[in-house]
């Protein structure tokens, strides 16, 4: 048997429920940010790693054909 007694709740405990809501629904907002940021991460050093690799092999090939260009310009043009 009920009693038949409704508790109604204060403006302070409305107030408090939807605080409530509001935090959890940012904090999965915030979580969910978290975890695209971590993936964003992943995917920005698997970038950086890619590139040093490519251009970085760029680079000292560039190097080596600048160093011989120099080499034969000394060899046509001796002082």
């Amino acid at each position: 048997m009920t009693s038949g007694i409704n508790h109604r709740k204060t403006p302070e405990e409305e107030e408090l429920n939807k605080k409530l809501e509001e935090l959890y629904k940012v904090e999965s907002e915030l979580a969910q940010c978290e975890l695209d940021l971590a993936t964003l991460q992943a995917e920005l050093r698997f970038f950086e790693n890619k590139y040093i690799q490519i251009i970085g092999v760029r680079y000292a090939q560039l190097d080596s054909i600048e160093a011989e260009i120099a080499k034969l310009q000394a060899n046509l043009n001796p002082m």
